[in-house]
């Protein structure tokens, strides 16, 4: 974990968690598996960066919906 961070754009765990829809433990794992950075503050809290954990939880491009994947088109409404 760092520990140079900028203090005001730092959130706590729950805050994080709650922002993106995931579970706490969620964050910790990101934490540990690198795909997020956490910062352990004086406190011995965990802080992470809102702007970071927003652009890591980016919600992903979905299909469209109607027709399922491999479907032919011919085979719909017949």
């Amino acid at each position: 974990m760092r520990r140079d961070a900028d203090a005001h754009e730092l959130i706590r765990l729950s805050a994080g968690a709650a922002l993106v829809g995931v579970h706490s433990r969620t964050l910790r794992r990101w934490i540990d598996q690198g795909k997020l950075n956490g910062w352990r503050m004086a406190s011995n809290q965990i802080r992470v960066s809102r702007a970071e954990l927003l652009k890591l939880a980016t919600p992903m491009a979905s299909p469209s919906l109607g027709v399922a994947a491999g479907a032919d088109d011919s085979a719909v409404g017949r």
